[in-house]
């Protein structure tokens, strides 16, 4: 985000939400990775529990979600974006309104499935996604609903509106400080020497632009949709919630991409509008996980779930910050990706413990608080 984190990311429409709203700044994912983190989303269950692990398996569709627990208690529910569960788009249980596409789909001029129609439309992906969320606020506006906008962006590879490019290109890029890192001296595993890297200034730098310019395409669509939520009187008794699936690497430890255990990878943006239970402005750092996400919004809407769930819904956490001390971090063997082996982590509010449980690449230890950026194995430091 660009105010809170002090960014060359221009992000004003997410920035006047987190001021307008609740900014968490300690939130994490339990898997780095598109698939199994929306699935915990939408279940508020661990990968090893949904079942999802990689993103080639389809969350299995008698699994309870938070769209089949709303819709059920008379919520009209809308899905507007990626899926990514291993589907060609196709609706899923509990959406009411239905809009995705293939895969990862296109930037520009993609095929969309509209219900259980194929569709092509043309423009960018950003505009035609919230054109579509805005069409669903419009036609459910006086009643309980249940939206879920996913934008393709930021995916790689970046591509902005045509109108944008080029918006960033003077900006400098500043590596971050484990950019160009020894890995051996660092004491990391010899695969951090693998695909896929970003370790040239030339590369980060062209990257970088192109990302802040896709992103402010994202921020410049979520303005009308915020705008629109507003014009239709529906901004005070609608919970935003605005967040992504995973982190990203941008040269740190030399790396593009994520999945792996470091902070870059598993921090995620959060910022929740919701005048019911937050003041405007606030800020609060409990440890706050995608886990948590179902259980907030199933909270928010007084619905009991009807599955077992794991996560601890945002009021509580915000309210007492020490319901959660630590978390537990996995990766688990991906085919696309096959270099990178499982991995397993513990994380505290100041240490973390990386593992590789089923390869002989050395464990991991970091004060967090003296080395943020993860720079010195302790377990590795004569």
């Amino acid at each position: 985000l660009g105010e809170l984190n002090l960014s060359p990311a221009r992000t004003p429409n997410i920035d006047r939400i987190a001021r307008e709203g609740a900014a968490f700044t300690n939130a994490f994912v339990i898997h780095s990775l598109c698939s199994p983190s929306r699935a915990t989303i939408l279940t508020g269950l661990r990968s090893t529990v949904h079942g999802v692990m990689n993103n080639r398996t389809p969350l299995p569709r008698s699994q309870p979600t938070v769209a089949t627990a709303l819709q059920a208690a008379g919520y009209r529910t809308g899905f507007v974006g990626k899926w990514h569960m291993a589907t060609q788009g196709e609706r899923q249980p509990g959406f009411d309104a239905w809009v995705s596409f293939e895969g990862q789909g296109t930037y520009m001029n993609p095929t969309l499935v509209v219900g259980e129609e194929r569709v092509s439309v043309e423009g960018h992906i950003s505009d035609i996604l919230v054109d579509r969320a805005i069409g669903f606020l419009e036609e459910n506006a006086d009643r309980p609903f249940f939206l879920v906008l996913s934008h393709k962006a930021v995916h790689y590879p970046f591509e902005p509106q045509p109108d944008l490019l080029g918006l960033f290109a003077d900006v400098p890029i500043t590596p971050p400080l484990s950019f160009g890192e020894d890995i051996d001296a660092a004491g990391k595993p010899s695969f951090m020497k693998e695909r896929p890297l970003l370790a040239d200034t030339v590369g980060l730098r062209t990257l970088s632009h192109a990302y802040y310019e896709t992103l402010y395409g994202v921020d410049r669509s979520l303005g009308r949709f915020f705008d629109q939520l507003r014009a239709l009187g529906l901004d005070d008794n609608t919970a935003l919630i605005v967040t992504s699936d995973n982190g990203h690497f941008f040269g740190e430890h030399n790396k593009f991409d994520k999945r792996l255990a470091y902070e870059e990878s598993i921090r995620i943006p959060l910022v929740v509008r919701y005048p019911d239970w937050f003041e405007p402005g606030v800020q609060f750092d409990p440890l706050t996980l995608n886990l948590d996400f179902a259980t907030t919004m199933l909270d928010m809407a007084n619905v009991a779930p009807t599955w077992r769930i794991d996560g601890i819904s945002l009021r509580d956490l915000a309210s007492d910050p020490s319901a959660r001390t630590s978390f537990v971090y996995e990766y688990f063997n991906d085919p696309d990706i096959p270099q990178i082996p499982r991995i397993l982590a513990i994380r505290t509010r100041s240490e973390k413990l990386i593992t590789y449980p089923d390869s002989p690449f050395p464990s991991e230890f970091y004060d967090l608080d003296t080395d943020p950026h993860e720079l010195v194995n302790l377990l590795a430091a004569p």
